[in-house]
């Protein structure tokens, strides 16, 4: 079992069949959008036409989750099944794109299209998962699912063309399968409770410099997209973000040391050197800096998703709103990551002295936007209260939303945390026993297996482990 900084046992994930088709689902999904902008674009006939595949397969989303914002009640009341028939659709058109030769570009685009919006789809249903699970498993199922994502995208690099398309299609198809395995599981809901999209838009508090810093990484990904395609650096990129994701799902089930706040400290100077080098010097560094870029994308990524979901958790927000109009924003980054990933290959092949300038125009934009928005689109840890239902109105709401984190990490049961809060308020076994109307031994019995499962044999070493349980988003 892996241990904490403070020495105390972390808590032990629970994997069961739904964790495992979730994992698997999420981790297609990855592989699958990999294959939209990496594999498809390459049946086409020149860098030009690659080009024009990959812009209207950003359109196609764009347009995609414009419907589903604005059909997001809809959609939600009837259980999703229009998404998932979009998926199928989707399904059929990627395998035509990869497994069927088509004679022109032109029979190439609209498979693509109709692919894309496969995709947007299928994310808009697992966004839906991810928002019903433990707060303390999103990050770790995001993380995971780009790690296995990123690493079957890797391993397609080395594959046989037929090959390849046959896997990216299996990949599809699995994730589309997993969702409807989980579905029949439990015949659980597909998504939180439908919310009222006007409802849900009073109720959100994303703000506009969130947004815009996450479009920004997004428009990395969307250079990143063309850049790597065009000049056979895939593989690199996927190693950047298979080390980030990797790192972030290691702490996501021990410390938690890594967190928006403490990454937007080197986010800047990482990026800015990345965008300078990039052009600046031969091969090899160029190959570095396409693996810092995608690992700095692939961090901000992982953490908007789990930001996102924790908005949606905690404000009771339409999911697939919030959702599809955040990608929304995203994809139209992408789009113009494409194309002046397109305009940076083209200037490097004529003068690369020109690449450099337009990486430096680039650089000081990104200068400016992140000095006004960078900050974190996690949630205020004040903003919840113990239930992790509503925003609470007391001034103890950041201890108890600590108590309750330290609950979730140690699996803690419901009586245990009620006695963990009253310990944070300094109460002894006496006052506990008059609290919660048991006994003076079972209040001490409780105490006793807190102190066990968490690893401290003080009151004042768990006083210590309460303060120092940092949440998502905190310095």
């Amino acid at each position: 079992m892996p241990h904490d900084a403070k020495g105390g046992r972390a808590a032990t994930l629970k994997i069961g069949v739904e964790e495992l088709l979730g994992f698997m689902g999420f981790a297609t999904l990855v592989l699958a959008l990999c294959g939209l902008y990496l594999v498809i674009p390459r049946a086409a006939t020149g860098e030009g036409e690659a080009l024009r595949v990959q812009l209207l397969a950003s359109v196609a989303l764009i347009v995609g989750f414009a419907a589903a914002h604005g059909l997001a009640h809809r959609l939600a009341t009837h259980r999703c099944r229009t998404l998932l028939v979009a998926a199928c659709l989707g399904l059929a058109a990627f395998g035509a794109a990869c497994l069927v030769p088509l004679a022109a570009d032109a029979a190439l685009i609209p498979c693509a299209c109709v692919a894309a919006i496969g995709v947007g789809a299928l994310a808009c249903l697992w966004f839906g998962f991810l928002c019903l699970q433990q707060p303390k498993m999103v990050c770790f199922y995001v993380s995971t699912g780009v790690f296995a994502g990123m690493t079957g995208a890797l391993l397609i690099e080395y594959l046989h063309e037929v090959v390849a398309g046959v896997l990216l299609v299996t990949a599809f198809a699995l994730s589309v399968g997993s969702y409807v395995g989980i579905l029949r599981l439990k015949d659980r809901k597909p998504l939180p409770d439908p919310v009222d999209n006007a409802e849900s838009d009073k109720r959100s508090s994303i703000s506009w410099q969130s947004m815009i810093m996450l479009a920004f990484v997004y428009f990395e990904a969307g250079l990143l997209f063309h850049v790597t395609l065009a000049l056979d650096l895939v593989p690199f990129a996927c190693l950047g973000a298979m080390a980030a994701s990797l790192a972030l799902a290691v702490d996501a089930v021990r410390s938690r040391v890594i967190t928006e706040r403490s990454m937007l400290a080197p986010m800047v100077p990482v990026t800015l050197g990345a965008l300078l080098l990039m052009f600046s010097y031969g091969p090899a560094v160029q190959r570095v800096a396409v693996a810092l870029l995608a690992a700095i994308a692939t961090v901000f990524i992982v953490f908007g998703w789990t930001a996102l979901a924790g908005h949606v958790r905690i404000f009771k927000l339409s999911a697939l709103r919030v959702f599809a109009k955040a990608r929304m924003a995203d994809y139209v980054a992408v789009a113009a990551g494409l194309g002046f990933g397109y305009l940076a290959v083209s200037l490097d092949r004529a003068n690369p002295l020109d690449a450099l300038r337009l990486c430096i125009v680039l650089s000081l934009v990104y200068a400016v936007i992140a000095s006004f928005c960078r900050k974190p689109r996690f949630p205020d840890p004040s903003l919840e209260n113990e239930e992790g239902a509503t925003p609470a109105t007391g001034g103890n709401s950041l201890w108890r939303r600590r108590c309750r984190a330290l609950s979730d990490q140690y699996d803690l049961s419901e009586r245990q945390h009620e006695v963990l809060v009253l310990i944070a308020q300094g109460r002894n076994a006496k006052y506990i026993q008059e609290a919660l109307t048991i006994s003076l031994s079972t209040a001490q019995t409780h105490i006793r297996n807190i102190y066990r499962k968490v690893g401290v044999h003080s009151r004042q070493e768990l006083l210590s482990l309460i303060e120092s349980t940092k949440l998502y988003g905190e310095d």
